[in-house]
């Protein structure tokens, strides 16, 4: 059975860590709308998005960059006013005063309806958007920014694959069939000249961390963790994660570089390996394939428990991915990153998604620690035993047995948590 390669690992990195402006979910929601409407000659009339359970909880509750109002109705009515799909997960960058209020009147007047399909478990968009004697649909499925469908009047205008380009095989199903082990190895073969790129994204995320410190949220978890945490390397990993989170997440007017297709998960993965790096004295090749490594592995946890699903996969992936990162910047074995890895299964496991919203900052600083601390007891030989709980004798086992709590054994979690949510949004009028 194939699995990845050198080249084909450099480029799935170059197509999944890419800048995002605001929560993806809401960007998604607003993309698939804005490739509907640009199928259009005339005015958008109308606009109605149906996504599936875990897109709708990561955009209920999550603010808009350049936006004063929250929603999955006023993210895809914001998309088909902004009309184009060139700038992909950074389109709210289109939003202007004009759109803005538009966006507003098309929602207030009860012309954007947003449903909930709960037959569709991963990453999935419908939207319509009507004008004066024209409708246009558009689909997105399997990636935030995969669109495989779009039809003008009952023409399908373009058809393609869930997972990628027609006829393009999935390439998280060979990173699969990797061992974490090997995936180390793989990163050990690429040079300087082909990751340097990566360091880019430490720059980025840091430069939103300091804006989330100097811009403080009315929630106030950044301020919190700036007043009361200490200048250890954990605390300035913690502080910097949660405040770089819950700024993207009330509405950060700067692009982050993400993760597996997530800002946030870029945050919580790259944030910790900028600060260790300094501390540690690192070279660039070093943390660059230290990043290289938590990337792919943070796309390997994803595609087995899922991008969205009952668990936080920003804790359960990104920090887990983190955590065994850390150990290879660190210098540490293969064997000592598993064991960081069986330490996360045994920590974070039971932190649920309930959605994307500033309280993750409070999520992901902890699992920051988590990581932190797991990564320092693996390096150290400290390490849960494979009979605790769910953990498991290999780092690929305890993945599949947090995939088998999140996927099976929480399903009916998942929908009480989405039950909760759309009962708060009902209260709300509607909003």
């Amino acid at each position: 059975m194939a699995r990845m390669n050198k080249d084909e690992a450099l480029a799935f990195l170059r197509s999944t860590v890419k800048p995002s402006l605001g929560c993806t979910e809401p960007a998604c929601a607003a993309l698939c709308a804005a490739a509907a409407a640009q199928e259009l000659r005339g005015d958008v009339r109308g606009v109605a998005l149906t996504v599936n359970p875990g897109l709708y909880k990561n955009g209920m509750s999550v603010a808009i960059p350049g936006f004063d109002c929250v929603g999955m109705d006023y993210a895809a009515a914001l998309g088909a006013l902004i009309g184009s799909t060139a700038a992909e997960l950074q389109i709210f960058e289109g939003i202007t005063p004009e759109v803005a209020e538009r966006a507003r009147g098309l929602v207030d007047s009860g012309r954007v309806r947003v449903d909930v399909d709960r037959g569709q478990r991963g990453i999935y968009a419908r939207c319509e958007v009507t004008s004066d004697g024209e409708v246009a649909e558009a689909v997105i499925q399997g990636a935030h920014t995969n669109v495989v469908m779009v039809s003008h009047n009952g023409t399908i205008r373009f058809q393609g694959e869930k997972d990628g380009a027609a006829g393009a095989a999935d390439p998280t199903a060979d990173l699969q069939r990797m061992t974490i082990a090997q995936i180390s190895r793989l990163v050990d073969g690429m040079g300087l000249e082909e990751l340097d790129w990566l360091l880019e994204g430490i720059g980025v995320n840091d430069a939103v961390a300091e804006y989330g410190t100097e811009h403080p949220s009315p929630v106030g978890i950044a301020s919190t963790l700036q007043t009361d945490l200490g200048t250890s390397e954990a605390d300035q990993m913690m502080r910097a994660v949660g405040a770089a989170i819950e700024s993207r997440l009330d509405g950060c007017p700067r692009s982050v570089t993400s993760s597996a297709g997530a800002g946030s998960k870029g945050l919580a993965l790259t944030i910790p390996l900028g600060v260790a790096a300094r501390h540690a004295g690192s070279s660039p090749l070093e943390l660059a394939r230290a990043l290289a490594f938590g990337h792919l592995v943070n796309s390997y946890i994803n595609a087995v428990v899922g991008k969205l699903s009952a668990v936080c996969t920003c804790a359960t992936a990104a920090s887990t991915a983190a955590s065994a990162a850390l150990v290879k910047l660190w210098g540490g074995s293969e064997e000592q990153m598993g064991l960081a890895i069986r330490n996360m299964t045994g920590t974070v496991s039971g932190m649920i998604c309930d959605g994307g919203k500033t309280g993750c900052a409070m999520k992901l600083a902890m699992a920051t620690s988590a990581a932190y601390l797991s990564a320092r007891m693996a390096v150290g030989g400290s390490v849960l035993r494979v009979s605790d709980g769910i953990c498991a004798d290999t780092p690929e086992q305890c993945i599949a047995n947090v995939a088998q709590v999140a996927n099976v054994g929480m399903a009916d979690v998942d929908e009480q948590i989405l039950r909760i949510m759309l009962q708060k949004k009902g209260e709300a009028g509607g909003r």
